[in-house]
């Protein structure tokens, strides 16, 4: 307020949280008594008033705030244009101007003579903890209950707003399976859920004001969890696995056991501030107890009970050194300083970037300014260059010769010809035979183009030139990359890696047509275009076998079972089902010791899982309504994806259970699976 005056109007940017600019803009009005008029700007109409509005504010010196610049530039302008051409201004007029955080919007002489309030909410769990203690609790709000779970149960869904919002800051792989569902939580599920629980708490003080004991009557903790987690949080939610993972993490904070003194928030030794639970405690002295958490100590992974992991990256020391780097790029260079690593490439990388900020970092509205940073440049100038003719030499010996159609069909035949799972296995080596295909023939034709540069430009295609340019560049090719479908790795995966990878699909493959579907030991899911389809054959023949053999048509669901057996050691498949194998799970370790789920070490590889088996069985039976086969009553579904970067529509769930661990300990983590290790 010191920097502005009746001339310099106060700028409020926000990216979608235009009530809280609101809100901001009243409590200032209120802690100056400073008399206040709010103008909604809606795109037309409200010129007339709003002049008459910003006449009598001019005159008699009361605040004006013009909401939402962004519907209306050219009459905020205008406004704008007034102020200085009045003669008679008072000097108590302030003229206040709420707009999204987008220069475009802003009219330019605004953006630079105006004083500037970013008023999101808070991206670090400790900002939130203190905006929320600031704002929201005071000494009616301490004194409202008497109960001792009263303010450490206000702590908790004020953490618990800031960790959901945590996750979805996240990779996919390791927070929300749809993190854009949970772009639009901000200020008002957090009131909602503090009002959830004032009024549960109200409710006990006003039940027992007649002489009862209050710490007789117990708090409604699954009544509470039920309206934040479905209610509140949960109309923001499409996918049944983020569900899953909400109601777990509400369990975790709203619970009698997270309201005591000792609780204790594992791998990050965070504790409830002691001050909670005095007798008689001030705001000022929980807003200072907060100020004493390390910054970005609870901005981490485990703050919101996931696994910490080298995906786990929420994205601000990207964003801090790319913006550095930014700063140096630009900066004017003399004869006697040069601060820049690698001049400026002539031509353009239309390639992704080596070093790129996450889309959900802390400043969303500066990532996609398209600059140009040299330390993307200075890693592919540190790389140790390799000629194109010494990249396409050594990848042609890996690429195994693909199957003729002749070749194709004679097997087809000899391993019980025009089955369903024939056909489906001849699409998958059609596909298979489009990318070998294609793979061979750009490598053969870049490789003998290097060898007779006079014929460079005749002798390749288009795309063949955009391919040599990304594997000079140690790039997978798009295009292969968009052949190989939802199999293709991470762009910053070698190709040596990936063509390494595809003999070992292709021996996979004429294993299959070398033994068929009655002899095959295990399936490598990993290894098909569509894995969906195999499951959906052999679940087919599963319920032809069910009713020849019962005569009822049941609805049959997998029954998943996680073996002891190593795939090496297979030579015959099982009596019942199909052995599966090539499945990784994320935000776990697996014993082969006991053969149990663990805890993995932090920043920790996927967890490759030993032989799976998978029998069929009816829905009865898997939910334990029968004897039939022995269900644990408590398991997670944990999902299992083609892999992190794949659409989000599972190949089949893999039925997770421990003694004595709940289910949901693997729903709060995030647990997810993947039959390719990325």
């Amino acid at each position: 307020m010191s920097q502005s005056s009746c001339v310099t109007p106060i700028l409020l940017l926000f990216t979608n949280e235009n009530q809280l600019a609101l809100s901001t803009f009243t409590e200032h009005c209120k802690r100056n008594n400073a008399v206040y008029d709010v103008i909604n700007l809606t795109g037309g109409g409200e010129e007339r008033g709003a002049r008459r509005i910003m006449d009598e504010a001019m005159r008699n010196g009361s605040w004006v705030l013009l909401h939402n610049l962004q519907c209306n530039p050219p009459l905020v302008q205008s406004m704008f244009s007034r102020i200085h051409e009045e003669q008679d201004l008072h000097p108590d007029f302030r003229m206040w101007i709420s707009s999204e955080a987008d220069s475009s919007l802003i009219p330019t002489i605004i953006l630079h003579s105006a004083v500037k309030l970013v008023v999101d909410l808070p991206k670090s769990m400790k900002d939130n903890l203190l905006r929320f203690a600031s704002t929201s609790i005071d000494s009616d709000v301490i004194n409202a209950s008497s109960r001792p779970e009263w303010l450490p149960c206000l702590h908790n869904v004020c953490l618990l707003h800031g960790a959901i919002r945590l996750r979805s800051r996240l990779p996919s792989c390791v927070g929300w399976q749809e993190s854009e569902a949970f772009t639009g939580i901000n200020n008002e599920e957090l009131k909602a859920s503090v009002g959830v629980v004032t009024r549960e708490f109200m409710e006990i003080q006003g039940s027992t004001e007649g002489g009862g004991n209050i710490m007789l009557k117990n708090i409604s903790w699954a009544g509470l969890r039920f309206q934040i987690s479905e209610l509140i949080y949960g109309r923001h939610i499409t996918n049944i696995y983020d569900q899953q993972s909400l109601n777990a993490l509400v369990d975790y904070w709203l619970a009698a056991s997270s309201v005591k003194k000792e609780f204790e928030l594992p791998r990050v030794k965070y504790r409830l501030p002691p001050v909670l639970f005095a007798p008689s405690v001030k705001p000022t002295s929980i807003v200072q107890s907060i100020d004493t958490i390390p910054n970005h100590a609870l901005d981490v992974a485990e703050a919101c009970n996931l696994h910490p992991s080298s995906e786990a990256v929420v994205g601000d020391d990207q964003y801090i050194f790319t913006r550095l780097n930014t700063i140096y790029d630009f900066l004017p260079e003399t004869s006697s300083l040069s601060h820049k690593l690698y001049p400026r490439p002539p031509t353009s990388l239309d390639l992704p970037p080596q070093t790129s900020i996450s889309s959900s970092s802390s400043h969303p509205w500066v990532i996609d300014r398209g600059i140009f940073a040299s330390h993307t440049h200075a890693l592919l100038k540190s790389k140790k260059e390799v000629e194109l003719w010494e990249v396409c030499y050594n990848a042609l010996p890996k690429i195994p010769k693909a199957w003729g159609k002749e070749y194709v069909n004679d097997r087809i035949r000899k391993i019980g010809g025009q089955t369903p799972f024939n056909l489906f296995l001849q699409q998958e080596l059609r596909q298979l035979y489009v990318l070998l295909t294609e793979i061979k023939k750009s490598l053969t034709s870049i490789k003998s183009s290097v060898e007779s540069l006079d014929q460079f430009g005749d002798r390749l295609s288009d795309d063949d030139v955009i391919i040599a340019n990304e594997l000079s560049r140690s790039r997978i090719p798009r295009h292969w990359v968009e052949l190989a479908g939802e199999t293709a790795p991470p762009s910053s995966t070698p190709v040596s890696q990936w063509l390494s990878d595809i003999p070992q699909r292709v021996a996979h493959f004429e294993r299959i047509l070398a033994l068929g579907r009655e002899k095959i030991p295990a399936y490598w899911l990993g290894a098909f275009f569509n894995p969906h389809g195999l499951l959906s054959v052999l679940k087919q023949e599963a319920i032809k076998h069910h009713v020849e053999k019962t005569g009822v048509v049941d609805n049959l669901l997998f029954h998943v079972e996680v073996t002891q057996r190593d795939k090496d050691h297979l030579r015959d498949p099982p009596s019942e089902g199909f052995f599966l194998h090539g499945v990784y799970l994320w935000g776990c370790g697996w014993d082969k010791t006991s053969g149990e789920m663990v805890d993995a070490p932090a920043k920790h590889a996927p967890a490759s899982l030993p032989v799976i088996h998978i029998t069929f069985v009816t829905e009865s039976t898997k939910y334990g309504t029968t004897s039939e086969v022995p269900r644990p009553i408590d398991y997670y579904p944990c999902p299992v994806f083609m892999t992190c970067t794949s659409s989000k529509k599972p190949v089949f769930e893999l039925d997770v259970s421990r003694e004595s661990i709940p289910s949901s300990r693997w729903a709060l983590r995030g647990l997810t699976a993947t039959i390719r290790p990325y």
